[in-house]
Parts: C-alpha cells; structure tokens; sequence
C-alpha cells in the first residue's frame, strides 16, 4: 500500500511539473522572444529545481532497481559535458555555464523519473492526464474566457503564452491521443477520439502553419511506416520491401523536393512557412567565425544588450530570440561537433524506433506513438527552436518518448 501511494505520488509531481510546461508561468500573455534584460522568469528556476530534488529523492531510495541504459546515460553526461565546456571558448562564460547546467540537470533528471514511471508503468497514463487536462483547461478557457483565448491577430492561442506554441502543443496532443485511440478499449476509444477531433480543431483555429503543415507531413511519413510494417508481417517480401526503399528514395530525391516547394508556395506564397529566411543567413555568417566549435552553448541568444543580433543593431533580427531553426541554432552554439554529436543521437533513436514500428509484435502501437512525437519534433525544430530548451514542450516530449524507446525491452523482434 505505502508503495502505491509513493508511486502515485511520484506521478502526480512530475504531472504537476509537465503541466507547469505546457501552461508557463505565463498564461494568456504574448511572447516577447529577445528578453531584453536578460532575466529569468523564477517560476522557470523552481519547476527545475523542484524536478531535480524529485528525481534526487526517486533515485536514492530506487537505485538498486533503476534500469536506465548506462549507455544513454553516459552519452547524456559527454553531451552535456561538451556543452559546459564550450564555456572556455565562450565570450560569456557564465551564461553557458548557467544554461548548459539547466539542461544537464533536467535531462539526468528526466532520465531518473521516466525510468521510474515506466516501470510501475504510470508514464504514458500521467502525459495523457496532463495532455487532457491542458485540453480541457482550453475548451474552458473558450467558453468563460474567450477575448483571452484569442490574440491581437484573431487567431487562437487559449491559455497559451503564442498561438505557435499552442499549435505545436495541439499537434502532440491530437497525435497522442489519435493512438491512444486505437489502444483503448471502445467505450474509452470514445473519449480519447473525441479529444483528438478537439485537438484538432484547436490545431486549425490557431492557423499555425508550422503545425499545420508538419503535422500532415509527419502522418504521411508514419503512414508509409504502417505500410512497411504490412508488408513486413505478410512474410516473404523483404525484396519488395527493399524495391519499394529505393523506389520511394528516388522518387524523393528527384520530384518531391520540387512537389513539396510547389505546394508550398501555392498555399502559403512563401517555402520557409516562417519568412524569416534572413534569421537563417545570419546565423549561418556567424557559425563561420566560430565553425568547429561555436560560440558557446547558451550564449548567442537571450543574454539582454549582449545579444549578438540586438548588439550588431540589424533591424530585421533583433525582435527574434532563435534561428526559427533548431539545427542551426545547435550549430552556431556548439559548431559541427556539436551538430554532430547530437545527430547521432537523434539517428540512433529514429533508426531504433522504425525498426521496432516494422517489425515488433507487442506494443508497436506505443512504440509507433513515440515515434510519431520524435518525427514531429524533428520536423518542428526546422522551422522552430526547441532544441534543448528545458522548459519547451516539444524538448520534453521528444525526452520522454525517447527515453520510453531506449527503455522498453521488445518481448521479440519477428513477426508473427
């Protein structure tokens, strides 16, 4: 019994420090990116800090059952490592010491709980009781506070600080439970669907066009994984399986760039979705004066009068506190070897993930979940820069669905 209530407990604090990151400490609010003053919210400081005493707690009294992957955490530590030693190369040392210590302490953190959760098996149910609590807290907001909910432009934000960030939370939310849908039984298949259409609904009124568009483009690419996964457990066909890779990856490398700009520049008039295509070119001209290593992680946005966009007074950059692309902001902070480093990451858990949505027997339906956020998340930080942002929602999830799929041990790896 004090081993249940411990276990609820643990679940119901981390639900409470998930729900403080898809709310903010700043609802209803819009998002001014360039923080001018280079203050942190405390409310940010203490959701972490709260997280890592939690998780200190879970570890001491679990260590003899904890079944974290050595290796992922190993690889978790040199990662944060390198980023706290691009403090000696750093024009603001203390700024990459205070950030890359927030990521390293989150991430570690995570680490902790996530092992916890999934084994007294509570971790999918406490993101789906978060994710329908900040869906129904919405739909409130909708209805007793609607000119709140709504933005200077007249597109929907709800209790969200940008309607970007709710597009990017409504998107997660309808992937989730979408298959969650085809996990319940049918009388909670009600529910969990009827969440989907709403979280769908809210996806359009926000007309985030990052969202919307890699939302789509994430359901063709899981759809072409579920066909793999067909034709895998009919048996006999992995040389038409292969024919199909190749067909598909010439006709990606020839038409579908081509298609895909088309499309673009027919719905939206613009192939970037954001417009903001000089961000990207000065990032790019800063990385090369620091190409290999950067310029220090943590140090190049967000640090008030010192930040470099604010201080080389370039009208057309200053507003913005990101790339509005995750890669290249990971490149311009850690160089090429830190791209590097953290694509290794990112290929190991994809290449992980699509090998088991094919060709697992049991629980691929989670396991296709967690693949689907990861894809999204992917496709998101193109346009956007939640990279390694401790308190984004897209980071966090992207930690736990990845963590989920390093974790979980596949009862077999053929199909039946």
């Amino acid at each position: 019994m004090a081993l249940l209530i411990q276990e609820r407990a643990v679940a119901l604090m981390f639900g409470a420090y998930l729900c403080f990151v898809f709310i903010g400490s700043r609802p209803y609010q819009n998002l001014l990116i360039a923080d001018s003053s280079g203050e942190t919210d405390v409310f940010r400081q203490l959701a972490v800090f709260g997280l890592c005493i939690l998780a200190a707690l879970v570890f001491l009294v679990e260590r003899h059952r904890s079944r974290v992957s050595i290796l992922m955490l190993l690889y978790t530590l040199v990662f944060c490592g390198f980023l706290l030693l691009s403090s000696r190369w750093s024009q603001f040392p203390e700024f990459v010491i205070r950030r890359a210590g927030m990521v390293t302490l989150v991430s570690v953190s995570l680490c902790v709980l996530i092992d916890y959760l999934y084994r007294t098996r509570l971790l999918l149910p406490t993101l789906v009781a978060v994710l329908g609590v900040v869906l129904l807290i919405d739909v409130l907001s909708m209805v007793f506070l609607y000119s709140q909910s709504i933005d200077h432009d007249g597109r929907w934000k709800g209790i969200h600080i940008h309607k970007n960030v709710a597009g990017g939370i409504m998107a997660v939310s309808a992937i989730t439970f979408a298959w969650l849908t085809t996990l319940c039984q049918r009388r909670q298949s009600v529910f969990t669907a009827l969440a989907t259409i709403v979280s769908l609904v809210f996806l359009v009124l926000t007309a985030s066009k990052t969202s919307l568009a890699l939302f789509a483009g994430c359901s063709a690419l899981m759809f072409l994984l579920l066909t793999l996964r067909l034709l895998h457990s009919l048996g006999g066909l992995k040389a038409l399986i292969i024919v199909l890779a190749a067909v598909v990856l010439v006709i990606a490398t020839v038409d579908m760039p081509r298609a895909l700009i088309g499309l673009l520049k027919l719905f939206y008039g613009d192939v970037t979705l954001t417009g903001r295509i000089w961000i990207w070119d000065f990032v790019l001209a800063k990385h090369n004066e620091a190409f290999w290593l950067g310029h220090g992680f943590g140090s190049f946005w967000g640090m008030g009068a010192d930040t470099p966009a604010i201080r080389e007074d370039l009208p057309s950059v200053r507003e913005f506190g990101q790339a509005h692309n995750g890669y290249l902001d990971i490149l311009v902070q850690t160089g090429v070897v830190g791209l590097c480093f953290f694509g290794v990451m990112l290929l190991y858990v994809v290449g992980l993930g699509i090998k088991r949505v094919v060709s697992d027997v049991s629980d691929w339906k989670k396991v296709a979940l967690c693949v689907n956020i990861i894809l999204f998340v992917m496709l998101h930080n193109l346009l956007e820069s939640t990279w390694l942002s401790v308190l984004s929602v897209e980071w966090t999830v992207f930690i736990i669905a990845a963590f989920y799929l390093v974790l979980d041990r596949p009862q077999s790896t053929n199909a039946s």
